[in-house]
């Protein structure tokens, strides 16, 4: 079972790689919305699967850190 510390620290670095995930897919509506298809909506579609990627590991390690939590309770 992972420390307290160590289920925080996979909070804090999935938080930070949801929020660069997220910043991408910003760049990428400003950038290449307009691009032709299939080069504008592939890239589109490669960055929201990855922000999709990044929120599951976010959530998944913010349930962890709730379970420890409670679990001491």
């Amino acid at each position: 079972m992972d420390s307290f510390a160590q289920l925080r620290t996979r909070v804090d670095a999935a938080r930070e790689e949801y929020n660069q995930a997220l910043e991408a897919q910003r760049e990428v509506y400003r950038r290449y919305t307009g691009m032709p298809h299939p080069d504008g909506s592939q890239h589109v579609h490669h960055v929201n699967e990855n922000l999709r990627l990044a929120l599951e590991r976010y959530t998944q390690a913010l349930r962890d850190l709730t379970d420890h939590v409670l679990k001491r309770m």
